[in-house]
């Protein structure tokens, strides 16, 4: 149920998220990304380091950053996998 909850907050936000310019990133620092088809479109989505954001980047090259509100990076990408097709 947590799950579900978890993965219905991390939907719900990418609808209240602004597009951004900022590419920044911290020198050395990982990045883990993967991707995901939702709703017949393929979507990448990757986090860098200790970000507290993730960034989607659409099928046609449209980045958005989405705030990870204080949820953990490993539970956020296991919420965003669930909903996966």
């Amino acid at each position: 149920m947590k799950k579900f909850f978890l993965a219905a907050a991390i939907v719900a936000s990418l609808c209240f998220v602004g597009c951004s310019s900022d590419d920044d990133s911290a020198g050395g620092s990982s990045t883990d990304c993967f991707s995901c088809t939702f709703f017949g479109e393929t979507q990448e989505y990757c986090h860098t380091g200790d970000d507290d954001f993730y960034t989607v980047t659409y099928e046609d090259g449209e980045t958005e950053d989405v705030e990870l509100s204080g949820v953990d990076w490993d539970d956020a990408k296991e919420a965003l996998s669930m909903l996966c097709e």
